[in-house]
């Protein structure tokens, strides 16, 4: 995500309705590894369960997984796997009942991002500082236009 929003790229967050998935159990793993062993241990799990569905994966040594799993016995079963990985410093299973999402602070961040206003930045300073010229605008993309 970091990566994603340096480039300043969209990306779409599932908001699941945990609610209406009838028969299965959704379960979060969370995985912690060293920093060299990150991106291998995270090409691993996803290779390992196709009933995934989702991933945050844009921290340098924890990755969060939600795998859709038949039973709690599953969600057992995939923390023992877990576990078992080398170079997994610590592996927890959760069953999601719930989730909840941010958006007013994402909307807040990429808002702060378009105007490239500094962090903590107030709207009083940010109406303080110097707008960008109109006119040059315009006068550059009239020029560019003769060209």
């Amino acid at each position: 995500m970091n990566l994603m929003m340096g480039s300043s790229a969209f990306f779409v967050q599932p908001v699941l309705d945990l609610r209406k998935a009838v028969g299965v159990t959704p379960c979060q793993l969370l995985i912690e590894c060293s920093p060299e062993k990150k991106r291998a241990i995270d090409d691993l799990v996803v290779s390992e369960f196709e009933r995934m569905v989702f991933r945050l994966t844009n921290s340098e040594t924890h990755s969060v997984f939600t795998i859709l799993c038949s039973n709690v016995s599953e969600t057992k079963e995939i923390l023992k796997w877990a576990r078992a990985q080398e170079g997994v410093r610590l592996a927890k299973t959760d069953i999601l009942e719930d989730q909840d999402s941010v958006h007013e602070w994402l909307e807040r961040e990429v808002r702060r991002r378009i105007d490239k206003e500094p962090a903590g930045e107030s709207s009083a300073e940010r109406e303080r500082r110097p707008k960008p010229r109109r006119a040059a605008i315009l006068k550059a993309t009239t020029i560019g236009r003769q060209a």
